[in-house]
């Protein structure tokens, strides 16, 4: 597969099986992420794999809630700035 039919097949999934990936496919993906050019061959990125589900739960509650905090601040400094709805985030 050339590049430019990887770019066109390219797809964003935004639904997640709640099933943990195996330890081989985790440390593929941050195999693959370490290779990853960075600006200026920074290379100063750290990643936490997180498996357990109680703590994946408590994590995306608190970034929900920091991204709609950033969000309603946002909405205060410009109030002309489209709301969003339930069914478009």
């Amino acid at each position: 597969m050339d590049f430019y039919e990887t770019v066109r097949k390219r797809r964003s999934y935004r639904v997640y099986k709640s099933d943990i990936p195996e330890d081989e496919k985790v440390n593929r993906i941050l195999e693959a992420a370490r290779l990853a050019p960075t600006w200026a061959n920074y290379q100063g990125m750290h990643y936490i794999v997180v498996k357990e589900p109680e703590i994946v739960e408590k994590l995306w509650e608190a970034i929900g809630q920091k991204i709609e905090n950033i969000y309603q601040s946002e909405i205060k400094k410009n109030p002309k700035k489209k709301k969003r709805s339930k069914s478009n985030p």
